[in-house]
């Protein structure tokens, strides 16, 4: 079979004759079919949106504890126990304001799928694993990182402190927290988050917005609630 990028709509409802080849053995037969719209090829189409935004929920809450993002959180935790005690309005205010970063992230993402299925509507989730060119780059990447990891050269060591980089004071160190939470999340996906992030490349523009809206409020709810309730502080 011959993967076609895209669905062809104008092709729907329309008796086509299809022909199966055995390679083995020579044998062909042939089907005549009825095309369909390309809606069955994404799960996005088929899932109803109210689960898909409970996945989206939950594993992007569940991306706290993956290993990208759990050291960020004891950090986090830290800054709001200072912020907590120059007020329950500073904590607040400090809390929507990394919230504020982590879904701006996430709107980012997912105007680059947007644009990504407008110039191929048949897009689906990895899609960049089926371009050689992309696997085999990434062939490369890991073998450099291989030699490094055996000492060959050292690189990245500048990266390890990107963080204390990043300013801390007033909410506008919130923010960039949040955007920093977002980056190191980018290469785990926990329970749930799979099956919610496949389904969004089955969805127009404002489902996909909604959906990318509850993965980020996921991964921040647990610093917007210590931001509005400072007191929980105090069972962690």
């Amino acid at each position: 079979a011959k993967y076609l990028p895209g669905p062809d709509k104008s092709l729907a409802g329309k008796t086509l004759t299809v022909t199966l080849v055995d390679g083995n053995r020579g044998a062909e037969k042939r089907l005549d079919v009825i095309a369909g719209d390309g809606r069955g090829l994404n799960p996005g189409a088929s899932t109803p949106i109210a689960l898909i935004l409970l996945f989206a929920l939950l594993g992007g809450l569940i991306l706290n504890l993956m290993p990208c993002v759990f050291p960020v959180l004891a950090l986090k935790i830290q800054s709001f126990m200072h912020q907590s005690q120059e007020g329950k309005g500073s904590a607040k205010a400090h809390g929507f304001a990394y919230s504020g970063g982590v879904l701006a992230s996430f709107w980012v993402l997912s105007l680059v799928i947007v644009i990504l299925k407008k110039s191929n509507p048949g897009l689906t989730w990895g899609f960049q694993l089926q371009s050689p060119s992309f696997v085999l780059a990434m062939t490369f990447l890991l073998f450099i990182v291989g030699l490094n990891f055996f000492g060959l050269f050292e690189m990245g060591v500048s990266l390890t402190g990107a963080g204390q980089k990043v300013k801390k004071d007033g909410l506008g160190g919130s923010f960039m927290s949040g955007i920093l939470a977002t980056l190191v999340a980018t290469p785990c996906a926990g329970p749930f988050l799979g099956p919610a992030l496949a389904s969004t490349f089955g969805m127009d523009v404002f489902p996909l917005f909604v959906s990318f809206s509850a993965m980020g409020l996921g991964l921040s709810l647990p610093y917007l609630i210590l931001g509005v309730k400072p007191e929980l502080l105090k069972f962690l």
